[in-house]
């Protein structure tokens, strides 16, 4: 998108006086656009475009106090003694692995940064889209092992990347999220003592590893208090594909944990006296086998999303007696043997296509229900405390009659007025869900 006609490049805040919050998004200007504002509070540049010989460029903001740029390289659009009562800096910048180069990228990083207070965060996000590729793919099946150099080639680039951010940044305070996608780590990444203290926030998405590397790259941060896993699995060569497992230990200052997997996992294990929310999504046509999950020394949890095909084995039939504190649950698997959700601090609670639960949960002020048909028992049995009740129900077509209707209004007068119905039809002609007939219903 190129700069508006119209605006003045010179002095773009001159025509809005009580201006206190400005995003730029992908901007293409011709001419190098001057921000000056004293009224200026929140400025946010994204990803901005600018013509080779010009740039943005904030020359007056003396009550700036947030600043977040976004990019693929790190511009000086401010100088931090333009903003004397800056409070709060962070720089986002996204890397393919193939374009980091260290004598151009990390130290004169380290340089720039060297001019913020340490009040700044910075987060990186390293990608590598060619190990996506149908050659590389076709080893990870074992049909065909001449590309293995392909695998070393990616691998090394990675290493060195990480090795990179390692030996330049490792003594900064700066660094506080991290986000690799699409990557392979290797068997010795990061073998050496030193740790990133000041990363608060990790996020893998499609990383490959070798055998223990994936816990031993997560020691590395020991400060971390976000933490996110999205379909992340273990490296092969051969036939046989080696078994999907998760150890998580010694994160004392882990907050947030989510777990996303789309493939086969045997076992997750989280030692994190300090977690307070944990997602665990596990697609039932992954696999029918129910994974290990042990988390019990997570007492201080109070958010805990389950969704999978079934019950983790490991877990108590009494699901909340582990987690003092829980107060917001979603359930979303199928149980052999009948759950029980007892708690006195529970609050919130989402049901998701279950059947055999027991619950008492007397201090309960928002229930939802998602299912194909509503079942009575698994309602609270006190609904006078519920400030929030919402049922979804996707049902098929020829189910719905006058009858049905009937039982089903029957059911839900137990509950307050504040209730939202939503029915989701299932028209079976055309064998998909038609949202043109998705209805919501407030009685």
């Amino acid at each position: 998108m190129k700069f508006p006609n119209g605006l003045d490049h010179e002095n773009f805040c001159s025509d809005f006086p009580r201006l206190e919050t400005l995003l730029m998004g992908p901007c293409e200007a011709k001419k190098t656009v001057k921000i000056s504002s004293s009224s200026l509070r929140t400025l946010f540049l994204f990803f901005t475009r600018m013509h080779e010989d010009s740039r943005t460029r904030v020359v007056f903001a003396p009550n700036l106090s947030t600043y977040e740029c976004v990019g693929t390289t790190f511009k000086p659009f401010l100088n931090p003694s333009d903003a004397p009562n800056l409070l709060e800096t962070k720089i986002g910048l996204a890397y393919h692995v193939k374009k980091i180069h260290k004598p151009l990228t990390f130290i004169n990083l380290r340089d720039r940064l060297k001019d913020f207070s340490n009040n700044i965060g910075l987060s990186l996000c390293i990608r590598d889209d060619d190990d996506n590729d149908e050659s590389v793919q076709s080893d990870q099946w074992g049909a065909d092992t001449a590309t293995s150099g392909i695998y070393e080639t990616v691998r090394s680039e990675v290493r060195r990347a990480i090795s990179d951010i390692q030996s330049d940044l490792e003594d900064s305070t700066c660094l506080s999220v991290l986000h690799l996608s699409c990557c392979t780590l290797g068997e010795y990444v990061l073998n050496g003592e030193a740790k990133f203290s000041s990363l608060q926030e990790l996020k893998l998405d499609g990383v490959r590893f070798y055998g223990e590397s994936l816990s031993r790259f997560i020691s590395k941060y020991p400060c971390i208090r976000e933490l996110r896993l999205v379909n992340c699995e273990r490296q092969w060569r051969s036939y046989n594909k080696p078994e999907m497992f998760i150890v998580l230990s010694n994160l004392d200052n882990l907050e947030k944990l989510y777990v996303k997997h789309y493939d086969y996992m045997k076992s997750i294990q989280v030692i994190a006296p300090n977690l307070k929310v944990f997602h665990f999504v596990y697609p039932s046509d992954c696999n029918n086998n129910a994974v290990y999950m042990d988390i019990r020394a997570c007492t201080m949890l109070q958010e805990f999303h389950l969704d999978c095909g079934r019950f983790p084995v490991g877990l108590n039939e009494d699901l909340c007696s582990d987690f003092p504190h829980l107060e917001t649950l979603y359930f979303g698997c199928q149980t052999r043997k009948y759950t029980k959700i007892s708690s006195q601090s529970l609050r919130t609670l989402t049901l998701s296509f279950t059947k055999r639960l027991e619950i008492s949960t007397p201090n309960l002020s928002s229930f939802k229900y998602i299912g194909t048909q509503y079942i009575p028992c698994l309602a609270p049995s006190d609904s006078s405390k519920l400030v929030e009740t919402r049922i979804e129900l996707l049902i098929k077509a020829p189910t719905i009659n006058n009858v049905w209707f009937k039982k089903l209004i029957i059911h839900l007068n137990n509950f307050s007025n504040n209730m939202v119905l939503s029915l989701c039809i299932w028209d079976e002609v055309r064998t998909y869900f038609n949202f043109n007939e998705y209805l919501a219903i407030r009685l």
